[in-house]
């Protein structure tokens, strides 16, 4: 498959992503009904691929790519030495993404990577006299809802028996990598939300960047714990104790992402322990 076919191609899902937008009718004008079909089919990829790229850009996806970009080990995979067999097939799958855009390394590896290699599940409706066999039970809900009440009635009961089977911890959002078929895909068991990716980042590039600082010199740098930051007016005694707890913290943060860095060159992110 070409780098043209792949960023085009309609029929790829990806766990956490949302789906494609329909297109849009456009305006003939001027133009013949063949060229106003290529315009529109131009136009729909274009706002396709945007809409795409933003989604992954705001998933762990884009982490991911980040977090290897920080990874030694990684770099000498793809420069051919010997490493840990994990990180050696990390490299042959992700291949080289130190020298690709985000943008360019999603739509000629990424997506492929993370695609599902079956369609996503869909809400369906159950004809009358259906057979349900024992195989299609499972990971399934099935209801009877009576058409002689009210709508708003029905979906606010219907919303109370999901309220059970979704996650009310995580915002209402279930986990949809738990189900995963795709070549590559997120750890299951995480919880990192993004906001935390971007504080690790944050925090590892500051200190790769300023190397003699102090870690508490970070921390107020990156604002990371308003509670232990000093200003002018603080007492020395507090300006110690402040100074001693922002090193704790920045330490440990520092010491999360350096695993975070291990485990995601291995094929498991986000992991920290």
């Amino acid at each position: 498959m070409t780098e043209n076919e792949r960023s085009s191609s309609p029929n790829l899902f990806i766990k956490g992503l949302r789906r494609q937008l329909r297109p849009r009718a456009l305006s003939e004008g001027d133009l013949s009904p063949i060229q106003a079909q290529l315009a529109a089919k131009r136009e729909r990829e274009e706002r396709e691929q945007a809409e795409e790229l933003a989604d992954a850009r705001a998933s762990p996806y884009y982490w991911w790519w980040v977090f290897l970009r920080e990874s030694d080990e990684y770099q000498e995979a793809i420069k051919g030495h010997k490493v840990e067999p994990a990180v050696a097939k990390m490299a042959e799958d992700f291949g080289d993404v130190s020298r690709m855009t985000f943008e360019r390394w999603w739509f000629r590896t990424g997506r492929e990577l993370f695609a599902q290699k079956r369609a996503m599940p869909r809400v369906k409706q159950v004809e009358d006299g259906t057979v349900i066999q024992n195989s299609e039970k499972k990971n399934r809900l099935y209801l009877e809802v009576p058409l002689t009440m009210r709508r708003s009635t029905a979906l606010r009961q219907i919303n109370k028996i999901l309220g059970e089977y979704f996650r009310a911890d995580d915002g209402g959002r279930h986990n949809v990598y738990a189900f995963s078929r795709a070549q590559r895909d997120i750890n299951k068991r995480s919880k990192m939300r993004l906001s935390t990716f971007q504080q690790f980042y944050a925090v590892w590039r500051d200190r790769l960047e300023n190397p003699t600082s102090h870690w508490w010199e970070t921390g107020e740098r990156l604002n990371l714990s308003p509670a232990f930051k000093n200003y002018p007016h603080t007492n020395p005694l507090d300006r110690a104790e402040n100074c001693r707890n922002m090193n704790l913290t920045v330490q440990r943060i520092h010491r999360k992402t350096k695993k975070l860095i291990y485990w995601a060159a291995r094929g498991e992110f986000p992991r920290v322990v």
